[in-house]
């Protein structure tokens, strides 16, 4: 069971009542959603599935409205801007980095709360300033940030039998998407803080993801076999593409340095050695418990931001072995 207590207010969600200021009105939910991406889509279901069981649909009418940004930023302001003037809402709720900066551009210096999740990076993002705090504003969400420190370890433990001198040399797989920026700043700022890991750069260009993944896993195995003798092993980072069959299995099959890390849920299944990652399901329980409370009066300012739940580690020993590499057992 979640329990998230307000602050100034210690009264847990699961006690809030439908008398507790909920408006009589029909209450109005603005989903914004950063692209169409599986993962995505799937943190919007559970996120609306999981607000029925709290009741507010037998109470009150509940108008959801969903859009779509498609990657695109002014899109996305667009559809936001007009989606507001259009009817007021009660709450905007906000999917991936993308959506998310975009609500926070738009949101900051209004009352209307904003919720978001699927965001990798949010202090990187500019949203918070602190993770499982109050905003103190009318922001509040969950990250499925991963614990990088604990995750560099685990890494470091799955290619502990290479014979990569100190430090490891990791390139970071990544493009000019929001999401995966944040993720490779993330990184960086690990690497001051450890002795015994580099990060290194392998920026490429985010294009459309439905039609140009070719160009970019091109794009990818060239600037992989640029650096191929200042890395070590490659950690493809948080964003859109490492979720993408498409782009993943080419990188695997053609790739001159093993890819060892990606937070995709499917990436060990697709030929990474390793992966691990946030449920979807757990995001959207958590994220509907918060937008619960809101819509019964708390500011979402007094909610702390919440990382999302851990799934267990996943490793793909067939993989490392297609390089002759025999992963360690991994003793957890």
């Amino acid at each position: 069971m979640v329990v998230l207590l307000l602050l100034g207010a210690v009264t847990p969600i699961r006690h809030l009542q439908a008398s507790d200021h909920l408006p009589p009105q029909t209450l109005n939910i603005i989903i914004l959603e950063s692209l169409t991406l599986d993962d995505l889509q799937t943190r919007t279901f559970s996120f609306k599935r999981h607000l029925r069981q709290f009741g507010l649909y037998k109470e009150h009418n509940i108008d959801i409205r969903v859009f779509n940004a498609e990657a695109d930023r002014d899109r996305a302001r667009e559809l936001l801007t007009e989606a507001i003037a259009e009817q007021r809402p009660d709450l905007v709720v906000t999917i991936a980095t993308l959506a998310s900066q975009v609500g926070r551009d738009i949101l900051k210096d209004s009352n209307i709360p904003q919720l978001f999740l699927f965001v990798s990076s949010p202090v990187q993002a500019g949203l918070i300033t602190h993770i499982e705090k109050p905003s103190g504003s009318n922001i509040t969400g969950i990250t499925h940030s991963i614990d990088i420190d604990r995750t560099t370890n685990f890494v470091k433990h799955v290619v502990a039998n290479l014979p990569f001198k100190n430090p490891l040399r990791i390139g970071v797989l990544h493009s000019d998407y929001p999401a995966s920026v944040g993720g490779f700043r993330k990184l960086k700022e690990l690497e001051a803080e450890r002795n015994d890991v580099r990060f290194l750069p392998l920026p490429i260009v985010f294009r459309d993801i439905q039609s140009s993944i070719d160009p970019m896993v091109k794009d990818a195995l060239e600037i992989i076999e640029k650096n191929r003798d200042e890395i070590d092993i490659i950690w493809l980072s948080e964003g859109p593409l490492p979720r993408k069959e498409e782009y993943v299995r080419p990188l695997i099959e053609k790739s001159v340095v093993p890819i060892v890390f990606t937070a995709s849920p499917k990436g060990s299944e697709w030929g990474v050695w390793c992966s691990i990652e946030s449920g979807a399901d757990q995001e959207g329980h958590q994220a509907a418990l918060m937008a619960n409370a809101i819509l019964h009066g708390s500011s979402a300012g007094s909610i702390p931001v919440m990382r999302g739940m851990e799934r267990s580690h996943k490793v793909n020993s067939k993989a490392a072995s297609r390089w002759g590499y025999e992963i360690p057992p991994m003793g957890y």
